[in-house]
């Protein structure tokens, strides 16, 4: 088989195995791991047998010590069982030191000078530099797994899971993973095996899925000291508590929490607290007044000091003899029930 003009994508790759019309080698370069793996699950059904594959298909990692070119070397060259074909995947090359990379890169060149037909064997990195020897030596063979923008995730979770999605899930989507392309794909895959048979993919399922226990306890707490609820923060608080989550816990989230009602009154006073804000209130949700109230209420003086009482809580948090309860609770009890003026 003869080399490639250009890169090959995951996609023209999928092909050639499908037809089975490849080459003894591959580098597979790229950080979309996901798309790596789903290749490797395609080739064990698509080129091995499930009682050869314990004896023709090994997997290395070259992150470990033990791994080094020879060891990758030997994989390759062992006769397969059985005859057919013998499999290698080689992760985290990367990893390995330039030396060790350069002895690939020639020994690579010598597969396609053999065209051998009973191996295939795939070095996967996350990166390849583009100046050493070794991907001077493979640009010919690389399949591109770079991680790609997601321009239209409608239409990208139709494509690749044949599902739909709500707007509002997509909105939650892109607030969680902040424009990380990685991050993105990652979550979709995520919720969408969540989601099972089911058809659409909904904010709930998201915000189940995609949201931690941090993230929803901040988002909690946030939304009962926007309302002024003190009864609700403390109550909230002592869940947290009780299920032994350590000190530092509860001040990052009463911190996060509390530091985010200057931001929240501003969202507030332009007009967009209740649709395009982070907590994602509800506009029609009953405890809106009260929020409302709270909010309009504080001015900036209080808002310096509830920040400023933050600071001296973590300091008593990390240098008093103070119980570490009685610090947290007076953090929600500032925030929660700060007097209009």
């Amino acid at each position: 088989m003869k080399k490639k003009d250009k890169s090959t994508t995951p996609a023209e790759f999928t092909s050639i195995i499908k037809e089975g019309n490849f080459g003894p080698a591959y580098v597979f370069a790229g950080e979309d791991t996901y798309a790596m793996d789903n290749i490797l699950s395609l080739i064990r059904k698509e080129c091995i047998s499930p009682e050869n594959e314990e004896f023709n298909l090994e997997i290395l990692h070259a992150d470990s010590d033990s791994v080094i070119a020879s060891e990758i070397i030997n994989a390759a060259d062992t006769v397969p069982f059985l005859g057919g074909l013998r499999i290698v995947f080689v992760k985290y090359i990367n990893e390995l030191p330039t030396a060790e990379l350069d002895v690939l890169g020639d020994y690579l060149e010598k597969l396609y000078t053999e065209d051998r037909k009973d191996l295939l064997l795939i070095l996967s990195t996350s990166v390849l530099d583009k100046r050493t020897k070794f991907a001077k030596t493979v640009k010919n063979i690389i399949v591109d797994f770079d991680v790609r923008d997601i321009k239209d995730i409608s239409q990208y979770i139709q494509s690749q899971y044949n599902k739909k999605i709500s707007s509002s899930a997509i909105k939650l989507l892109e607030e969680l993973t902040l424009g990380n392309s990685m991050s993105l794909r990652n979550e979709i895959e995520k919720v969408c095996m969540f989601a099972g048979d089911r058809e659409e993919i909904s904010e709930n399922d998201v915000s189940e899925v995609c949201i931690d226990s941090a993230k929803k306890n901040e988002w909690a707490l946030s939304n009962l000291i926007l309302q002024g609820n003190v009864e609700g923060a403390l109550e909230l608080l002592g869940d947290i508590r009780r299920g032994g989550l350590d000190d530092m816990y509860q001040l990052s989230i009463i911190s996060r929490a509390i530091s985010n009602l200057p931001e929240a009154r501003k969202a507030l006073m332009d007009g967009n607290l209740f649709n395009n804000w982070k907590f994602r209130l509800n506009r029609y949700d009953p405890g809106n007044k009260k929020i409302e109230k709270h909010l309009r209420s504080l001015t900036e003086e209080q808002f310096s000091s509830l920040l400023s009482r933050l600071m001296y809580m973590e300091i008593g948090f990390k240098g008093a003899n103070l119980p570490k309860a009685l610090l947290s609770d007076f953090a929600c009890i500032a925030g929660a029930s700060t007097k209009e003026q």
